[in-house]
């Protein structure tokens, strides 16, 4: 019975199904879904290798089914059509359970309520359970982004329209007509969604009639948490309720999250054959208090913390509405809640925020957004959203629960609540008016006042045991690679060197080199070999400098041998699949990275093919905005073809840019970003030709006296960026060698942006000393077989590289080779001005400054697309330091000059808003563009 099949309805609609079966008889496992069976496949042989028979199904409407797709409509009868033909056909012959995640656990519940009889028991993993249960949240607060995204994509249509990104459309009113804005029609249901209540009470109290077992799996970070909560509570029969450090995707947000990825099947597999031996009984609940494998019982006792409340009187003004999509800020419209300092312990359930509070307006929305403090840092944990009339002038109690928390908490930590009156764009607006937000085309300004407040919380002290229920107990096969790290990191960063274990073996201190600054100070870390494990060829040697600090310099050498360790670890069992199948889920694809242009592609021997919808490759599962967001795998990892990999399609060559180290991983993530920034800056600036801004050497504090006494001459230029940092390079040019060293960075502080373009400068100047003579360290390194001969151009001692470089740099095919091209007199005297000569001078005050917050709000204005990926291997995760891949669409990567992403939309854009290159046209050939690359590593 394996391969596809055809289920015709009552009415005559056509249901495609495939059977995925198992070795022999034996249970079935039912998966329906409207988002292409093809995608479950995997699953269904996960089930098949466990001894399940799967039947996938597309819904009425979509992908192989006909039909119309009404959401929610129609899968209570084609549920019970799918069920009857399963049990009319051979295979099987076991137990049959109705299984599905999101809209398809809606699909598993009805089938269950359509055929209690036939089916025994049921799966519902983050489920969506109806129109109303998606629309609004418990509180009756409308969601916004999610349900646009959502119905713009999947709404009455077969398959997934090209997913929406601009937030511009969803300032609009009324919310009611955005989707058909956005497609020129409005989809069947979409309308009908707004007036549905907000639970369908009839369903709620069928489920109380069933008595078959349930696991119903949630995340702490999915928005239907509180479903998966409430479909547990509802439920008749027994009942397992597994709380994960998930989204909505069932992956974790961080590195070796217990029960992520693979190893969640084995405890569907495992409660599955529980189900179908009916040895189930009993309830149970879990919660996970961190990613890595604490659980505990779910606790609904309360211990009530006394809060105090700052900024207490606030203006909530819907046309400047509080944003869902920014951390904790210095907004002035919100009101800060916040504990008294906690003992040591955690806490595992739902948390109930009570405000003593008024407002102006007729009705109100009240969003609570609670986070751990810990010192100066701030853990989102979760948010929630109510509505309440008002009487204006009267002050009233205001009650919100959120969804359920699972949190260590260290001594001396605090909750800290921010108290706004909007959420967007996660949320629709309330217009103040009394109106339904959904309807509403008329927005006021809400005056806001919270009086006092107190926490209920779940909490529990230290020595908590730790549960561990059956359905957690099945262990993952051996091909299954699932970390097991710590709660917290339990190893200092030093535990990472060791002459045996350690991997890094030791760090040594670099030679003083003549001619450098006086304090120049560097370190190197001796990596392990990790080819010794398999394919992965991790860098044997880092590099970390500094001026004077060789406790630093230790740091930055770890931190980088940490980077090119975990960076160029892929893990196994990564999905494959053309972007096409993924289409209708947010990813990085063709259109997003169209790495090359045309003229690149039609050189002879390019080494590279194009990114198309229909080429099958690698992909790893990042986030963008806290969604799930696919990303190309060779984009993600360093030295991605290697071993059997090399076999792979080559889209790119390495990314050198956007992956980091940091002490956490929002740290990490933030070190990427920057350098994503610096490098976009630097690749517009010298290859459109834009003027220079020298920077003041002696207007950075300290600099000008670390250089003094070296025989360098430095210089400092301003990369121009449209966003909130300071871009900054710097050339060191050697008059007794001739070498030219380039270097760059970017830092929300100016005066830290140029110390560091400086030292990365003066690193490029070491390494091109081992260029100079043929008896040279590189050459050397290259005769050894340590670096590859023909990553570098043959050695000249006239120095002429121009003549070597090929047609457009074709053979400079590394960045060592970039600075080969930098010994030629000839490109020194055409291109060295721009750094030594600029047109203009500003002091180091004149930079821009930033941070964080505003740097992405910035990007994200500019329509830049961001996604990241923790690459931390589960060895490395024992210790604080975490190691993070940034991906963004809108800013161009460095490459080697033969390799240059030409075929990015940001050089046009640029070209067209800044005026740079006008006659320039990437897309067309390199005329009009400055093809000599930069003399930076």
């Amino acid at each position: 019975m394996t391969g596809d099949h055809v289920v015709t309805t009552v009415d005559g609609c056509r249901l495609a199904v495939t059977v995925v079966a198992a070795d022999g008889p034996g249970p079935v496992v039912l998966l329906r879904t409207p988002y292409g069976r093809h995608r479950l496949l995997g699953e269904a042989q996960g089930w098949a290798r466990r001894g399940f028979t799967c039947v996938v199904g597309d819904v009425r409407g979509r992908f192989g089914s006909t039909g119309e797709f009404l959401p929610y409509v129609h899968e209570p009868a084609d549920g019970a059509a799918v069920v009857d033909w399963v049990a009319d056909q051979d295979f099987g012959g076991g137990p049959l359970l109705a299984a599905g995640a999101s809209y398809g656990a809606y699909c598993a519940v009805t089938a269950a309520l359509a055929r209690p009889d036939v089916v025994r028991g049921v799966l519902a993993s983050v489920p969506a359970l109806g129109f109303g249960e998606t629309a609004r949240e418990p509180g009756g607060a409308a969601r916004l982004a999610c349900r646009v995204g959502w119905w713009a994509e999947h709404g009455g249509t077969s398959e997934p329209r090209a997913p929406q990104h601009d937030l511009s459309l969803l300032t609009q009113l009324p919310v009611v007509g955005l989707v058909e804005r956005a497609l020129g029609t409005t989809p069947p249901g979409w309308g009908e969604m707004w007036t549905a209540p907000r639970r369908d009470e009839r369903l709620w109290n069928r489920l109380r009639e069933l008595r078959m077992p349930l696991l119903a799996v949630g995340g702490l970070h999915d928005p239907f948490a509180s479903h998966t909560v409430e479909l547990a509570e509802a439920w008749g029969g027994p009942t397992r309720l597994v709380l994960g450090p998930w989204g909505h995707d069932l992956d974790s947000r961080e590195p070796g999250a217990a029960l992520g990825g693979q190893r969640i099947g084995s405890v569907y597999a495992q409660w599955a054959r529980e189900v179908c031996s009916d040895g189930f009984g009993g309830d149970a609940g879990v919660i996970a208090v961190d990613s890595h494998g604490r659980w505990r019982s779910l606790d609904h006792r309360r211990t009530r913390l006394p809060c105090v409340v700052s900024d207490a009187a606030f203006v909530a003004d819907p046309s400047d509405p509080f944003r869902s999509d920014v951390r904790f800020s210095e907004r002035e419209d919100r009101a800060l809640v916040r504990t008294d300092p906690l003992g040591a312990g955690e806490i595992a359930g739902r948390v109930t925020v009570a405000l003593d509070a008024e407002a102006d307006s007729v009705d109100a929305d009240w969003v609570v957004r609670i986070a751990l403090q810990n010192g100066d840092r701030l853990v989102p944990l979760t948010h929630a959203i109510g509505r309440y009339a008002h009487v204006p002038g009267r002050r009233r109690e205001v009650v919100i629960t959120t969804p359920p928390i699972g949190v260590l908490v260290a001594a001396g930590a605090r909750l800290v609540v921010e108290v706004a009156g909007h959420h967007w764009p996660a949320h629709a607006r309330n217009p103040h008016t009394g109106g339904d937000p959904v309807t509403a085309t008329e927005l006021l300004p809400g005056a806001r006042h919270v009086h006092a407040a107190h926490l209920d919380v779940p909490w529990r002290g230290p020595g908590t045991a730790v549960v561990t229920p059956s359905a957690l107990l099945d262990p993952p096969r051996p091909d299954q690679e699932v970390a097991s790290m710590p709660a917290t990191p339990t190893m200092p960063v030093e535990s990472l060197i060791d002459p045996v274990t350690g991997i890094v073996r030791r760090l040594v201190d670099v030679a003083p080199v003549n001619g450098a600054p006086p304090r120049y100070t560097g370190v190197t870390a001796e990596i392990a070999d990790a080819r010794r494990l398999g394919a992965w060829p991790a860098d044997r040697v880092s590099l970390g400098t500094t001026f004077g600090d060789p406790g630093g310099a230790r740091t930055a050498a770890l931190g980088e041998a940490v980077e090119r360790y975990c960076g160029n670890r892929v893990a196994p069992g990564l999905l494959r699949a053309a972007a096409a199948d993924l289409r209708g889920e947010r990813m990085f694809g063709p259109g997003d990275l169209p790495f090359f242009a045309p003229w690149q592609h039609e050189a002879p021997r390019w080494p590279y093919r194009p990114f198309t919808d229909d080429l099958a490759v690698e992909w790893v599962k990042g986030t963008e905005d806290d969604e799930p967001c696919w990303l190309p795998a060779s984009w993600v990892h360093l030295n991605y073809h290697s071993g059997e990999r090399r076999r792979e399609h080559r889209l790119h060559h390495l990314n050198y840019a956007g992956i980091a180290t940091g002490t956490d991983e929002r740290d990490a993530f933030r070190r990427g970003l920057l350098e994503l920034l610096e490098r976009d800056a630097l690749e517009l600036w010298w290859h459109l030709g834009g003027p220079s801004r020298g920077i003041d050497i002696d207007s950075v504090p300290g600099l000008a006296a670390e250089v003094a006494g070296s025989r360098l001459r430095v210089h400092l230029v301003e990369l121009p960026t449209e966003h909130p940092a300071a871009c900054v390079a710097a050339v060191v040019v050697d008059p007794v060698t001739g070498i030219v060293g380039g270097g760059g960075a970017a830092r929300f502080d100016p005066v830290e942006a140029c110390t560091k373009a400086v030292l990365e400068a003066v690193h490029t100047w070491v390494f091109t000393l081992g260029l100079v003579d043929p008896g040279g360290w590189v050459f050397e390194a290259i005769r050894a077989g340590i670096l590859a001969e023909g990553l570098y151009l043959p050695f000249r001692e006239d120095r002429r590289y121009l003549d070597d470089s090929g047609t457009s740099f074709g053979r400079v095919r590394d960045l060592g080779a970039q600075v080969q091209v930098w010994l030629d007199e000839r490109v020194q005297e055409r291109l060295l001005p721009r750094f030594t000569r600029p047109e203009q001078v500003i002091g180091v005050d004149e930079l821009p400054r930033g941070d964080l917050d505003s740097l992405l709000s910035s990007l994200r204005r500019s329509g830049c697309r961001i996604a990241h990926y923790d690459l931390t291997t589960s060895d490395v995760a024992h210790t604080p330091l975490r190691v993070v891949r940034v991906c963004a669409t809108g800013l161009v990567p460095n490459a080697p000059a033969a390799f240059r992403y030409w075929g990015l939309p940001r050089w046009r854009e640029v070209i067209q808003e800044r005026g740079w290159a006008s006659d320039a046209d990437p897309l067309g050939g390199p005329a009009g563009l400055v093809i000599e690359p930069p003399p930076f590593l």
